[in-house]
Formats: structure tokens, sequence, C-alpha cells
């Protein structure tokens, strides 16, 4: 083996580890098998589920946004610094960190709990996805008002 495949196989495997060690990504969801921390429904469609990864690297999953919210709303003393995974709404299967998501509420968006919420990547498909469901983008503050009066959850 010589030094520059040896250099490129540290890296890969520094890489790998730093990877494995960040700890607060988001889980593997079982869509069908997993059932919501919040609501205890199957967790079904890949455009909605999300996840709550506490600092301690425990997940917690949802099939929608709205139950990831109220489950924050109930148990937020006890999650810490936990961070939001939210699904992707245009990459059904693939999650977009909580604070870089854009989340839309949409009159006309079919969201498994009935809310209307789903969360894309960046602002044009913000703006193309509102479009089409007479939506809107609003904050994390947000969200979490319009789910507690939704569901009176406090």
């Amino acid at each position: 083996m010589n030094l520059t495949t040896r250099a490129a196989l540290s890296v890969c495997l520094l890489a790998t580890v730093a990877i494995g060690c960040g700890g607060n990504g988001p889980g593997t969801m079982h869509y069908g098998d997993d059932r919501c921390d919040y609501c205890k429904m199957l967790v079904a469609d890949p455009a909605f589920g999300s996840q709550l990864v506490s600092s301690t690297g425990k997940v917690f999953k949802f099939d929608s946004i709205e139950c990831l919210a109220a489950y924050e709303l109930v148990h937020e003393s006890e999650l810490g610094e936990a961070t939001r995974w939210l699904a992707d709404i245009n990459n059904p299967g693939s999650f977009l960190r909580g604070d870089q998501a854009i989340v839309i509420r949409g009159e006309r968006l079919r969201s498994p709990m009935g809310l209307g919420l789903a969360a894309v990547a960046s602002d044009q498909k913000a703006r193309d996805l509102s479009a089409e469901t007479s939506g809107a983008s609003i904050s994390w503050s947000e969200v979490r008002e319009y789910v507690s009066d939704a569901w009176d959850v406090r």
C-alpha cells in the first residue's frame, strides 16, 4: 500500500468516525412498522415523518410535524437540547435539520394528522409549495403555537 492510498484510507476512516460520533443525526425510519411517539399511529408516509433526537442520542419518531411539535410541548423539560429532523416533502424518506428546514402551513396540504404542515429545503421550494397549497412559511415558534391552539396541547 502506497502513501497516497494510506492517506486516503485514513481520511475515510476519520470521516466515518466523525459521522458515527455525530450522535444527533436522524435514526432510521421503518415506515409501516414504527409508531409515532406522540399519537401512537403507524408512521407510514415518508413525506411527513419527523424525528427528535435528544442530547443523549435517544430518537423519538413521529408521523407528522404536528405530532413532533405536540410531543415537544408536552415533554419540553425532559428533552434537553434535542435536534429536530423533518421529512423533506420533495425528497420523501430524507430529513432536513429542523433549524434549516422551512415549514409550510398549507390549506390544501394533506399531512397525516390534518394540520397541513410540511417541510422543504429552500426558499424557492417554499414558494412553490405555498403557491400549490395556498400556504405560507411559518417559524418553529408559530408551528408550536398553531399546534398548541389546534390540539389544546400545553
